[in-house]
């Protein structure tokens, strides 16, 4: 998946039409799992990607990480997310979880 891609559907305009849709009953409540991931992946990717010193269209973590924000408590909730990663269907290892978890930890450096 292109990296643009990924960053359009696993965006905030993404969760938020899916918690509408669970609040208004037109999707089931188990798809909350689904809103709570897209959720923190772009919390994830406005915190890597961060790339202006102040707050660029209300998100947070989209200014740059510096020793007094909250970038470093998001970065440990982001490992631990990630570490609970379970792939379905995946019968063998896949690198990509511990290629995240080398990527917060060096940010954290």
């Amino acid at each position: 998946m292109r990296v643009k891609l990924a960053a359009q559907v696993l965006s905030h305009s993404v969760a938020a039409e899916i918690y509408t849709k669970v609040a208004g009953g037109d999707m089931p409540t188990e798809t909350l799992a689904t809103a709570n991931l897209i959720t923190n992946m772009d919390e994830l990717f406005n915190g890597i990607n961060a790339s202006t010193p102040d707050l660029r269209r209300g998100k947070f973590f989209s200014a740059n990480i510096n020793h007094s924000s909250e970038h470093l408590q998001m970065l440990n909730k982001m490992k631990t997310f990630v570490k609970k990663f379970v792939f379905l269907g995946c019968r063998g290892y896949l690198p990509s979880k511990d290629g995240w978890i080398w990527t917060l930890n060096g940010i954290e450096m």
